[in-house]
């Protein structure tokens, strides 16, 4: 699924930085003569008679491919499988379904992952303490907290409590 690799891919730079996606997207896409798509028989000058085609779901496979490679080349180096923790508070059914989404493309890709669930009443307090644990813990890689959080939380403050080294977003 294009979405949950793009999502999976972005959320993933702490753990991952490169600009190679950026360089293979460059080289998946190529242009196409203008007269492969276009009836118009007006002359143009040479620059704008091509366009740029992308293959999304090409690219979304590659991207994948080169991920799972990379967090098996981490492995076998000897380090430990990455490990996202998403922390999702409240009922909210577009987050459900995205965290959802994250959770199946680090699967697909051989990070370990994991879901806490908290109820949408959870206090200020109690969800820093959870990400104060969660930055001592050494067996997690990464921390995402899933936005928007309910009214009476401080998003920033939250956000600004995660470790730089963990913050997956």
């Amino acid at each position: 699924d294009m979405a949950a690799a793009a999502a999976f891919s972005s959320s993933c730079s702490a753990l991952r930085p490169s600009l190679a996606p950026l360089r293979r997207w460059r080289a998946l896409s190529r242009p196409v003569p203008r007269a492969a798509y276009s009836t118009s028989s007006s002359p143009r000058s040479a620059a704008s008679d091509e366009a740029t085609i992308i293959s999304g779901t090409q690219l979304a496979k590659q991207v994948l491919k080169e991920v799972q490679r990379d967090v098996e080349s981490w492995i076998s180096f000897g380090n430990k499988r990455p490990h996202l923790t998403v922390i999702l508070v409240g009922d909210n059914p577009a987050s459900h379904i995205y965290v959802r989404n994250k959770i199946k493309a680090a699967a697909a890709v051989g990070i370990s992952s994991e879901i806490i669930l908290r109820p949408k009443d959870i206090s200020q307090e109690e969800l820093l303490d959870m990400t104060v644990k969660l930055n001592q813990d050494s067996t997690v890689s990464g921390i995402l907290v899933q936005l928007p959080l309910p009214d009476h939380l401080d998003e920033r403050t939250v956000c600004n409590a995660i470790a730089p080294e963990k913050d997956v977003d």
